[in-house]
């Protein structure tokens, strides 16, 4: 619903709209009154191109703390290369980025840089319905797409439909796929693929998207989609399972 950069002691007045998330009036210490305000002022420009919008603002503000800040929470590496966000978050001078806020930020952009750098990734290795621990290559096939989501995570909705669709669609020397759950309750995956009826592969592991068997992979949330070409090379990631799906058909 809302962040905020806070000290311990300090007391703030927050008005939030569980509606939008840029609606938002905060006051309690300058920074937070700050980042607050940009939201509020650049609210159709980032919902227009947010990751440009942070970019402009890191560029022009690059000692100022607000722009860490707007690169963990906002900027979307995921999605955009994350070398960009790499440049960007370098661009920022020493002590406008504390180790507090952006330590677990560059770690995930580091993973994303060393999966981009990759020629062909390994195999995934997960657990199946059946308590196997198995491996899902990711060459050999002209596409394969695993698909990193947690059952409990209301975008799951948006994510099953899609993985039906394109399995319904293409045979599995097409599109080899890999639904992989990150759920840390296992009766919550097993609940949910079986009363979404999944036929497709599905698996899990521990570790959540920190778990060894996403090491090479990276998710930097969930969900997130990986494509891979016939080499096990990384072609294409989303976080989007609809542009997930658009991308699947163009490829094939």
């Amino acid at each position: 619903l809302g962040r905020l950069y806070v000290q311990n002691g300090q007391n703030f007045d927050i008005r939030i709209d569980p509606a939008d998330p840029y609606a938002v009036e905060a006051s309690g210490n300058d920074v937070t009154t700050r980042w607050a305000a940009f939201l509020r002022d650049n609210a159709e420009a980032l919902r227009a191109d947010l990751n440009g919008t942070v970019a402009a603002y890191v560029g022009s503000h690059p000692s100022d703390v607000l722009s860490s800040i707007l690169m963990v929470t906002a900027y979307d590496s995921s999605s955009s290369s994350a070398a960009e966000a790499d440049s960007l978050l370098s661009l920022i001078d020493p002590q406008a980025r504390p180790s507090s806020v952006t330590e677990g930020y560059a770690y995930v952009l580091q993973r994303l840089l060393a999966a981009a750098d990759s020629v062909a990734l390994p195999p995934v290795r997960y657990i199946d319905r059946r308590d196997s621990v198995m491996e899902f290559e990711l060459s050999g096939h002209p596409l394969s797409l695993v698909a990193i989501s947690e059952r409990s995570d209301l975008r799951t909705d948006s994510v099953i439909p899609v993985l039906r669709r394109l399995h319904k669609r293409y045979k599995a020397s097409q599109l080899h796929m890999l639904d992989f759950s990150v759920d840390a309750d296992t009766s919550a995956w097993r609940s949910g693929i079986t009363a979404d009826s999944v036929s497709w592969t599905s698996g899990w592991a521990a570790g959540g998207i920190a778990a060894p068997a996403l090491k090479r992979l990276a998710p930097a949330s969930v969900p997130c989609f990986v494509m891979t070409d016939s080499t096990g090379r990384e072609v294409f990631r989303t976080i989007s399972a609809a542009e997930a799906e658009r991308k699947v058909k163009a490829l094939l």
